[in-house]
């Protein structure tokens, strides 16, 4: 039997310091386990003028002339408290597209795209090398799918079975095998972010997402796991208290700190695989 799914974020969300509350975030020279951290923040913030409510718009920034500019547009709902729409220039960004620009931007080489993905995990200031905006919106996109999932149960005001299952998605763990299978060659931007790809768990409804993460459980015991944990390292001076919002929407509500292993328990036991299949709206 295939090893089970373990947190491969989990150990590297420390106790980083995000401010409480911003409609503007500036996450230049972040770490992904930061940037991650904020929207854990922002999704378990649900009161006051920036809290995570229909409506809201949030702007991220990274960079300073040039800049690389993105905008959440809140969209919460029962099942999906924390869910949201990045855009970039007023333009939604989805996997479909980006699956597309992909393969024709990195000319279906995988292995480049992972090791690029790897570089700016580590610090985003890497973005802004080369003006790759595929890598930039795959970068926000996927770091967003995680911090979505994080709103804390007693933060909502109704738990439904739906939203049960999409938050016990193994989904950073399934995020860095896939990165570590593009670095392997072994499979294609279409398998991962195309609606119909066998390891598609970024769209659909909770039962296809954790079929296509069984499919990716089985390559675990192929895979060096030290390899994996290396996606949401965060390097010793990132860990000290900082205020990552504009200076023009600085929070007066002071600091907050995001708790060591923030991002859920990401174990695929037999029991967590059977979920309700009664759900029917679409993500």
């Amino acid at each position: 039997m295939a090893k089970a799914m373990e947190d491969a974020s989990k150990k590297f969300i420390h106790e980083l310091k995000v401010v409480e509350a911003s409609n503007t975030w500036n996450i230049t020279g972040k770490s992904a386990a930061h940037v991650i951290a904020i929207f854990k923040s922002m999704v378990n913030n649900r009161k006051g003028q920036y809290g995570y409510c229909s409506t809201k718009k949030f702007e991220f920034k990274i960079g300073n002339s040039p800049t690389i500019k993105f905008e959440l547009e809140t969209n919460p709902s029962y099942d999906q408290p924390g869910n949201g729409r990045i855009t970039r220039n007023g333009k939604a960004l989805t996997y479909e597209n980006l699956a597309k620009k992909l393969s024709q931007q990195y000319d279906n080489d995988t292995e480049g795209f992972a090791k690029d993905v790897k570089r700016v995990f580590k610090d985003n200031l890497k973005l802004l090398k080369g003006a790759n905006e595929i890598l930039q919106d795959v970068y926000i996109l996927l770091l967003f799918e995680i911090g979505r999932r994080l709103v804390d149960d007693k933060n909502v005001s109704q738990l439904t079975p739906r939203k049960q299952a999409y938050d016990s998605l193994p989904i950073s763990a399934a995020i860095t095998i896939i990165v570590k299978l593009f670095e392997m060659k072994r499979c294609s931007f279409n398998d991962v972010f195309y609606p119909n790809g066998k390891f598609n768990c970024l769209s659909g409804e909770p039962e296809t997402r954790r079929d296509a993460i069984n499919l990716l459980r089985t390559q675990l015991e192929k895979l060096n796991l030290e390899d994996l944990k290396e996606l949401f390292h965060v390097e010793e001076d990132e860990k000290s208290p900082e205020d990552t919002t504009s200076k023009d929407n600085e929070s007066s509500e002071g600091a907050v700190s995001v708790v060591t292993g923030g991002v859920k328990a990401l174990s695929l036991s037999e029991g967590s695989q059977k979920e309700s299949k009664k759900a029917s709206n679409k993500d």
